[in-house]
C-alpha cells in the first residue's frame, strides 16, 4: 500500500510541474532582496565589473586564492565603499 501511495505522489508532482502548477515562491527571497540592494549601491562602472551574463565562463571562474596566483575579473572588496561592503554580506 505504501508503494502505491508514493507512486501516486510522484505522478501528482510530475503532473503539477508539467502543467506549471508547481509551488514557487512569489515574493523575493531575503537573498534576492540583499543582492538587489547590493547591486543598487554600485556605480555603473562597478556594476559592469560585478555582473556577468549567466552563460559567461567567468561566472564559474573564481577561487579564494590570491589574485596574483589566479587573475580574475570582478570588483574587489578594496574597491568598495563601507556601505557597499556591508550590503555585500547577507
Amino acid at each position: 500500500m505504501k508503494r502505491v501511495t508514493s507512486s501516486w505522489m510522484a505522478v501528482a508532482v510530475m503532473a503539477m510541474s508539467a502543467s506549471g502548477l508547481a509551488v514557487l515562491p512569489t515574493a523575493p527571497t531575503a537573498m534576492t532582496a540583499a543582492a538587489t540592494r547590493y547591486l543598487e549601491s554600485l556605480t555603473p562602472e562597478q556594476r559592469a565589473q560585478s555582473v556577468f551574463p549567466f552563460e559567461a565562463d567567468d561566472r564559474m571562474r573564481w577561487h579564494f586564492i590570491p589574485t596574483e596566483l589566479f587573475p580574475r575579473k570582478g570588483l574587489t572588496i578594496k574597491e568598495m565603499s563601507s556601505e557597499q561592503r556591508a550590503r555585500s554580506i547577507c
